[in-house]
Parts: C-alpha cells; structure tokens; sequence
C-alpha cells in the first residue's frame, strides 16, 4: 500500500477531529431538543457560537427562509430569522474546545454565571450552562418563555376566604405582586392581599348626578395604567367611569358620556385610556387637566360648593363601533403596535389607531357573539373569547386562526396570555391552556415528543353558592364557579381567577390564586 500524502493525512486527521468533536458535544444538543427546546430560532443561536459542522439531521429540520412569507406567528411555519439562515451553512469556524464556548456564553450574559441565573436555567429545565441571547432578547424574556410550557402543569389551587360578602367577580387586575383588585357584580371594589389572605372593600364615590339605569349589572371594566399609579373602573352609576388614584384610592376623575352598561377599558398611556360600552360607542378621553386640578385643591371632597369642578373629563373621541351600534364587549391595547382593538355583537374585531383615532381595519369573526378579548405584545396578537370558539388575530397583515375550545353549549368567559400560552376560562368551570406557537392545546402529557393523551384542563373549586331559588330547577351538584376573569402576575408564575355560578339568577362567588 502506497504511503499517504501529507495533503491526504492533514485531511484524514481534520475529518477525525471534527468527529470526535461532534460525539463530545451532541449529548448537550440531544438534551436541548427532546426538552422541547430544539426550535429553529434555538439552533440559529446555537449555529453562531457552534465549534462543530451541523450534522444533516439539522440540517434537514431547518427550512430556508422566505421572503414572501408575512412575520406572522399564525402561519404554519412561522419565517425563519436572518441567524436562522446560518443552520443552511457549515460555520467556518477554528477548532475549540468546549471550555472556550461556555466562556464565550458567559461573555454575552453578565449575570449568566451566578449561581441565581444556573439555579432558575436548572429550574426550568434548560440544560445548557448558558443561555445565548436571540436578536439582543434579554435572558430573562428566554427564562419568561420557558416558564409559560411548565407553570400551567404546575398550578395549585388556594381559594380566597370571606366570599359570602360577594356576588361574581367580572374583572381583575395586579396592583403587585401581592395585591390584586376585582370588581363585582354587587358594584363593590375589593383590594385582596394573597400573601396574607386579608380584603380591603373599597366605596365607590357617587359622580355626578345623572340619571340611573332601572337594571344595575355590577362592574365589568377594570385596569390599571402603565405606571400603577391609577385605577379606571366602573362608577357607582353602571354609565359612568371613575379614575382612583393609587394607593390611596381617592377619586381623580369621572367619564361620563356612556350612556349604556361600560363594558370595557384600558389604558393608551398613563394619562389617556379607551373605553366601550353597551351603547356601541367607543370613547378616549384624556384626564392629564383632571390630574392638574387634583395637584392643584387636594383631594376630592364632597363638601366643597362645587366638588366635581375640573374633574369630569370630556372625551376627546367619542365614536360608533359600527354603523350598526351593536354593544361593544371589550376593547383591548396594544403598546407596541400603537393600535387598540374592539370587540361587538356584530360579528368583527376592529383595529383602531391609538394616536389618531382612525379605523385602521378589521376582521370578521366566525362567531357572532364575542364575549372578551386580550393581546399579546410579545406576539403582537390579539385573542378573542367566544362561544365555543378562540380566535387570534394578527393585525398586521389580518391574519387569523380559530380553534374550537369547549362544545357549542359552552363559551369562553376570559382569556390571557403569559408570553405564547392563552388561557381561557371557560362556561363549564374550568381552565385550559393554549399553546400559539404549536397551534394546539397543552396535554397532560408533559415528555415532548410522545402523543398527547388529553387536554391539561383544571376544574375551578367549590367557591361559595346561595341557596338556589326554587325557580333553579337545577341539582346544587351541577352548578359550575365560571371564571369570568382572571389575569397573571408580573413574573407570570401566579394567576388570580375569580368568578362566580353561570345561571344569572344564582347568587355565588369565586376567588382563588393559582
């Protein structure tokens, strides 16, 4: 046998280096795929700090981008990133070691190498010694989504004490992450403290006198502005929208150009919010001139000669939803797209420009009878709640997808993203969890890669229920606690849910943190 070339030999020991390289450093990747974390935009993070060629199994999994494809996370195969384009490449880079590549990890992070930031990776699963940043995302935003997979299979219920002063909690809000207000349908704002289990019912100040509606529906519009240094929410007359200050929950504003059932609210910036109404009018209003006068005489007090002076604000826009004028639902923000979306009994959501004021477009719903509505700034998304149905919609390029949740007899109450998982609160008294990025319901199976067995869905608990009327006609065993709100707190790893019976002549309530 002839002797080898030099030329020959450099190859024949380059190609068994790049082996023994692989075979060091896959169990790692192996890991990182079966738990569930092996998605294209991972391996383009991986690719740019990568000592080794990517073997063709990755290479199959990657897709080349497009440019015809819209940045939508509703198409079935969301578009790749220009990092992603590198898994298509067999990186050209020098041989290391693995030291030197977990130093490089390091480098990107500053907090990546303190025993806090291993602690939470090794909590949640992730099994790289460091996390690579994606287009400059934080490390926390990373730790955010892989938090969203598990926390659902890892709630536990802790029911709320002192629910017979209540009837239906419609809406929710965190204040902290201790505190939480509800409004409910008895029109009483209470203030919980979970770590303590301890209320604080608060007196909704009586505005301007104007006339009162024959049928009080309780308060159903609640939020809290950017800042959490205000609350808006339902008046004392159901019409009306009152600002309260926080924490000492004074009243520094009243809207009132509603002449049905306010619906809905949330805030544009810390002095401007939106709001929707039974009567099909959307309103905004800006209440810096009310904060002014508030600055200015003090607190309110009803024994001035003329106490609500310079605290009625106008609304600056006050327009139909449709010409129709169906009954709004919900209106919804979003922040980063500048646009709120709106919600009524005709069928469509509607996209609204936040500055301007201007219908910028809308998308008809399969379902004609929305009941609520969230967004997701992470996604730019916004999902709607209806019966039987949950439909998210891109705005930007009005894309949407529906996915049928519960039967037709059921509907879904109340609806909230923590990042990529929606959560819906259905008629049946139960919560299930959404996954938007795999289009499909969470499952009680929690090992990526095996069949899903059925839907992770918890059962709300007993809550508190009056004794049924004689007209119920219904077995006390089959009356449901409905989560008509619920919302996460700031690290997304809690959920307040509260609620109360379906039948609108059954007296109950429900709260509980999960």
């Amino acid at each position: 046998m002839p002797p080898l070339s030099q030329e020959r030999r450099q190859r024949r020991l380059a190609r068994a280096s790049r082996r023994r390289r692989w075979w060091a450093v896959s169990p790692m990747l192996l890991n990182e795929h079966r738990s569930g974390l092996g998605d294209p935009l991972r391996w383009g993070d991986m690719s740019s700090w990568a000592p080794y060629p990517w073997p063709s199994v990755f290479l199959r999994r990657a897709r080349r981008p497009s440019q015809s494809r819209m940045q939508s996370p509703l198409t079935k195969e969301p578009p790749l990133t220009p990092s992603d384009a590198n898994v298509l490449r067999r990186p050209s880079l020098p041989p290391q070691n693995t030291a030197s590549v977990l130093q490089r990890g390091r480098a990107s992070h500053p907090d990546a190498g303190t025993v806090l930031s291993a602690l939470k990776r090794r909590e949640l699963g992730g099994s790289l010694p460091a996390l690579p940043q994606h287009n400059n995302v934080p490390q926390s935003d990373i730790l955010r989504a892989l938090s969203a997979d598990r926390v659902p299979r890892l709630l536990q219920e802790q029911q709320l004490p002192s629910l017979r002063a209540f009837n239906k909690f419609f809406c929710s809000a965190w204040l902290d992450g201790r505190t939480v207000i509800a409004g409910s349908k008895c029109n009483q704002l209470v203030v919980w403290d979970v770590s303590q289990s301890t209320f604080l019912r608060l007196a909704l100040p009586p505005g301007p006198w104007r006339e009162r509606p024959a049928l009080h529906c309780g308060m159903h519009a609640l939020a809290v502005n950017p800042s959490r240094t205000l609350v808006a929410c339902g008046g004392d007359n159901p019409h009306d929208i009152v600002v309260l200050s926080i924490p000492d929950f004074r009243p520094v504003a009243w809207l009132q150009q509603h002449t049905d059932w306010v619906f809905g609210v949330d805030w544009l910036s810390d002095t401007a919010l939106v709001s929707g109404g039974r009567d099909g009018m959307l309103g905004r209003w800006n209440i810096e001139s009310c904060l002014q006068t508030d600055a200015a005489y003090g607190a309110f007090s009803p024994m001035r000669p003329d106490p609500f002076a310079g605290r009625v604000a106008d609304a600056s826009l006050f327009v139909a939803h449709s010409p129709t004028r169906r009954r709004v639902r919900d209106v919804r923000y979003n922040p980063d797209l500048g646009w709120y979306a709106s919600v009524s009994q005709d069928g469509f959501i509607r996209f609204w420009d936040a500055e301007m004021g201007k219908l910028t477009g809308g998308v008809e719903l399969e379902c004609t009878d929305p009941i609520c509505i969230t967004t997701s700034s992470y996604h730019n998304l916004f999902a709607v709640g209806a019966s039987g149905y949950a439909t998210f919609v891109d705005p930007r390029c009005h894309d949407s997808l529906t996915v049928r949740a519960v039967d037709d007899e059921s509907s879904i109450r109340s609806i909230a993203f923590n990042n990529h998982v929606a959560s819906m609160g259905i008629g049946t008294g139960a919560m299930m969890f959404y996954d938007v990025r795999m289009r499909s319901f969470l499952d009680l199976n929690a090992t990526p890669g095996k069949a899903a067995t059925r839907k992770l869905a918890y059962q709300t608990g007993d809550g508190w229920i009056d004794e049924l009327p004689d007209t119920a006609f219904l077995p006390r065993e089959s009356v449901r606690q409905v989560p008509y709100t619920h919302c996460y707190d700031p690290s997304g790893t809690r959920m307040f849910v509260a609620g109360g019976p379906l039948q609108m002549i059954l007296t109950g309530c429900y709260a509980a943190v999960w």
